[in-house]
């Protein structure tokens, strides 16, 4: 008797919890108390085309940069399972890097960055034509830099938790 107690409260208290869960996940703003809210219309051909193609982001290094407000060409050294976890476009990654987290399936029709040591091979950089680099804090000066040339680059905290890291890639 005592284990089938045992039993239903844990189905029930999971029950309870995945409720909680979903509802607070689902609950919309419905604050419609204060008159002095405004509706904020749905977009429209005139206020889509509005929209800036740039934006301004502050990485880790304490640099500001310039990026696309949505980027379609990304590449990810060091951080490709954050981008697939994201469901983040990206067209180049470290191979050496994106496997251990990654299975080849994962990374079919994503090119090997390759480079020599911590460096991303950066002719192969160049061809591919990225919107947005992102590559982790530790990469040496001089290399972030010359991927600065290609495209705008954005350095990462390499050391952080992995949620940060996704915050960070998503914001």
């Amino acid at each position: 008797m005592i284990r089938f107690l045992q039993k239903t409260s844990a189905i029930f208290l999971t029950t309870a919890l995945s409720v909680l869960l979903l509802t607070a996940c689902g609950t919309a703003n419905t604050n419609t108390s204060n008159s002095n809210t405004t509706a904020t219309p749905l977009p429209t051909a005139e206020t889509t085309a509005e929209k800036p193609s740039t934006r301004s982001y502050k990485d880790v290094l304490g640099r500001t940069v310039e990026i696309p407000a949505a980027p379609e060409k990304i590449i990810a050294h060091y951080y490709a399972a954050e981008l697939k976890a994201l469901n983040v476009p990206m067209i180049e990654t470290n191979f050496m890097n994106a496997k251990l987290a990654l299975t080849d399936e994962q990374l079919k029709g994503i090119e090997d960055i390759g480079g020599d040591g911590l460096s991303p091979n950066l002719e192969k950089t160049l061809s591919l034509k990225p919107d947005l680099i992102l590559v982790p804090d530790f990469l040496e000066q001089d290399d972030v830099e010359a991927l600065s040339k290609i495209a705008p680059t954005v350095a990462i905290s390499y050391s952080a938790d992995v949620f940060t890291r996704l915050l960070f890639i998503a914001y």
